[in-house]
């Protein structure tokens, strides 16, 4: 009897990165040397084990000869593999050109998962021009990479959160693909919209398309005021340094809106190099119960102890952002100021305190008499008083 080869995969190794799949199969002779040409097939995901009348419609790969007891190893990789488990096979001489001394043990199989995709709306934005807003939907994939189409929609006032279900009769815009960690921004324009307060909602994959990891961050809402609304801006900002540290900052804050305003915040930043935002710590705050459309307030904070240099001060009005505004765009206004060196104290000045001591050549007074140095003691009204002669 002619000794026949006996070919078998030894291992089949599966990784993932992504949505790609890379398969190393090891496929050895256990028997006599294979002659001549035969193939090495991949199944990329099926149930059961293949046999070489099964020709794949995956990938193949052709080797010429292996002698006894020698292996070879063959790499194929697929880019689009299917989500969550697959069960791969690598199949030795799977075109059947190699009678063998054992037909059963020609397969082998390797289980693999392939992460799905996480579609999310990570930002919703909106402006506003008259009656026309233009809302920004950022939508980022924190998954495996999308390779169908999906849309993007946007529901312009509704209370609830939408699901994929409902289809939006406001606007969906269609996306090719996402890859892992990649954004995409749509935008979406609203025209004669209504005064009042309007609930927006953005809608990654709206046509329930992709199998998501998660489907339950699909969706961001946005409120957006239109009309009857505040609108707060800082009309003066004063600052008055003076020697010695103290700094006295007065805000006038008005609301030229259409609608009184809820409780907000009224913040103040010392020295800031840049205008601040909703989630900047100011140095000083203040809240504000109300302000009513078409008035003013003024507030005064003060800062003992400032070093000297040159600031640049802002306040902010509604700093943390509670307050729905027709503009957002112009609640913070700014003011240098410098706050100068003390000067050296140099002490008293010298003060020349007048002579008061007599004049030695001043005239007797009237009624005394002079005691000269040899005047008759009977002369002088005291004649102790008088140096002898």
């Amino acid at each position: 009897m002619v000794p026949k080869p006996d070919l078998y995969v030894s291992s089949l190794k599966v990784t993932v990165v992504d949505r790609t799949a890379t398969y190393v199969a090891t496929v050895c002779n256990k028997g006599a040397t294979a002659l001549g040409p035969w193939v090495v097939e991949i199944f990329y995901n099926r149930s059961s084990a293949p046999v070489c009348t099964e020709h794949t419609e995956n990938a193949q790969a052709t080797h010429y000869g292996l002698g006894a007891g020698k292996c070879v190893v063959k790499t194929f990789t697929y880019k689009a593999a299917a989500l969550d488990i697959n069960k791969a096979w690598a199949l030795a001489d799977g075109d059947c050109h190699r009678d063998e001394a054992d037909e059963t043990n020609n397969a082998t199989s390797a289980s693999y998962t392939v992460d799905r995709p996480d579609l999310y709306i990570a930002d919703l934005t909106a402006t506003v021009s008259g009656t026309t807003v233009y809302y920004s939907a950022k939508v980022c994939n924190k998954g495996a990479t999308v390779l169908s189409p999906w849309v993007v929609e946007l529901f312009y006032d509704r209370s609830s959160a939408p699901v994929c279900t409902e289809h939006s009769e406001s606007a969906q815009l269609t996306h090719y693909g996402l890859g892992a960690g990649k954004c995409i921004t749509k935008t979406f324009t609203r025209k004669n919209a209504t005064q009042g307060l309007h609930k927006a909602w953005a809608l990654a994959d709206g046509d329930c398309h992709v199998k998501e990891k998660d489907e339950g961050n699909n969706a961001k809402a946005l409120g957006v005021a239109l009309g009857l609304t505040p609108d707060l801006y800082i009309s003066q900002l004063a600052v008055k340094a003076a020697v010695g540290g103290l700094v006295t900052y007065d805000v006038t804050l008005c609301n030229q809106g259409a609608a009184v305003t809820k409780p907000f915040t009224l913040a103040l930043h010392y020295n800031r190099s840049s205008a601040p935002s909703c989630t900047t710590p100011p140095n000083n705050k203040t809240t504000i119960a109300s302000l009513a459309k078409a008035t003013c307030t003024k507030r005064t904070f003060a800062r003992p102890g400032a070093s000297p240099g040159a600031f640049v001060a802002w306040a902010m009005a509604d700093s943390t952002c509670a307050v729905a505004e027709s503009s957002e765009l112009n609640n913070a206004s700014s003011a240098s100021y410098l706050v100068a060196k003390p000067t050296p104290d140099a002490g008293p000045p010298d003060v020349s305190l007048p002579d008061t001591s007599p004049p030695a050549d001043l005239p007797p007074p009237p009624d005394s008499k002079v005691c000269g140095p040899c005047a008759d003691a009977a002369t002088c009204a005291d004649a102790k008083a008088c140096p002898p002669c």
